[in-house]
């Protein structure tokens, strides 16, 4: 005895009245049942696809097939395909700038605020003239680097946004290219 997963559907109202029913397969196909209802088994000829979310929008489209099941041929078919659409522009974009920021974020310490404020002090005692010890001069020359980086990152945004630009069809890919150590 096998479970078939179907749906249950009323003819008269174009319903489908149970999308999660099972069906024993030794009774199949099921006897007394009211006319105005069938059952379709459910089908998906092909697995739903690996994709990115970032730059792909996965289209389920089901349908009922009035053909017999390869499995269960007493049943007719409800049947599930999957396809996939390219995002927007825009949208493909803003997942660019999601992916900067993170990678922008992986380059900072925690304590970035604090060391903003102390490179700060640092380059007012440089402007004023005054010595700065070396820790100070470690940190500006760390902070720098980050910095470095980070228009890294911004130039890879870039090539990123013109690969989307010239390929209407294609997305990037959203993992390469960026900086974060």
């Amino acid at each position: 005895m096998a479970l078939v997963p179907c749906i249950l559907y009323r003819i008269s109202t174009d319903q489908i009245i149970d999308y999660d029913c099972e069906l024993n397969s030794d009774y199949l196909p099921p006897s007394g049942l009211d006319p105005d209802l069938e059952y379709y088994a459910k089908y998906e000829p092909f697995p739903e696809p690996e994709y990115d979310p970032r730059g792909w929008r996965l289209i389920v489209t089901s349908v009922r097939v009035e053909s017999s099941h390869p499995t269960w041929p007493a049943l007719d078919k409800y049947e599930t395909t999957y396809s996939l659409d390219r995002r927007t522009d825009e949208e493909l974009k803003a997942s660019v700038d999601t992916m900067q920021a993170w990678a922008d974020e992986q380059l900072c310490p925690i304590n970035h605020a604090s060391n903003e404020t102390r490179v700060k002090k640092i380059y007012h005692k440089k402007i004023k003239g005054l010595p700065t010890e070396q820790w100070e001069e470690d940190l500006v020359d760390a902070v720098d680097n980050i910095a470095s980086k980070m228009d890294d990152n911004s130039d890879n945004k870039d090539i990123m946004y013109d690969y989307i630009d010239a390929n209407p069809t294609l997305v990037p890919d959203f993992d390469d290219g960026w900086t974060i150590s």
